[in-house]
């Protein structure tokens, strides 16, 4: 799904926005940093190419329930959130991948998901979110808590967190947050 609306924000001075992306979006460095995940991530490609991601952005774009948005720091895409189920009944769903391992642990995680949340919200309506990470991705269950989401459901190897859209958490420092 190709959402039109974008969520324009900032913090301290670095200007952020989030968005639907598209075929043009995919670059070289964008297909270098899946190659580079080795975990965490479902349904990466072995093989995966430019060619062959911009053919899977395309597919996402063109879906009435799922979408890729992504995240633009100054300008530059860093990171992207993959949503699924955004017309249907229930949760409204979404992982996050924040592309360069040097820019970990800046909150742009967080960010990631509470831009997510706020959008998929604000622009269409979607009112409970949820996401599933691997106990051992401590760093996206962090983001997710510190954004307000609760752990629904517990198994040994995953965590099921969900949210609803009144209780999302804004990270510190956040400012200007507006639709485009």
């Amino acid at each position: 799904m190709d959402i039109e609306n974008r969520l324009m924000f900032e913090k301290g001075s670095d200007s952020y926005e989030l968005g639907s992306i598209g075929e043009a979006d995919v670059t070289d460095h964008y297909v270098k940093a899946l190659q580079d995940q080795k975990s965490y991530i479902q349904n990466i490609q072995a093989d995966i190419s430019l060619e062959k991601q911009r053919a899977y952005v395309k597919k996402i774009c063109l879906s009435k329930d799922d979408g890729i948005l992504g995240l633009f720091l100054n300008g530059s895409l860093i990171g992207t959130s993959g949503v699924q189920n955004i017309n249907g009944s229930g949760f409204t769903t979404f992982g996050i991948f924040v592309f360069d391992k040097e820019d970990r642990g800046k909150g742009y995680g967080k960010i990631l998901v509470w831009a997510s949340t706020c959008l998929l919200s604000q622009s269409l309506g979607c009112k409970q979110f949820s996401a599933g990470m691997e106990k051992t991705n401590i760093p996206s269950f962090k983001a997710f808590k510190a954004c307000g989401y609760d752990i629904l459901k517990e198994t040994d190897d995953v965590y099921i967190v969900k949210i609803n859209d009144s209780d999302l958490i804004v990270p510190e420092q956040i400012s200007g947050v507006r639709l485009a």
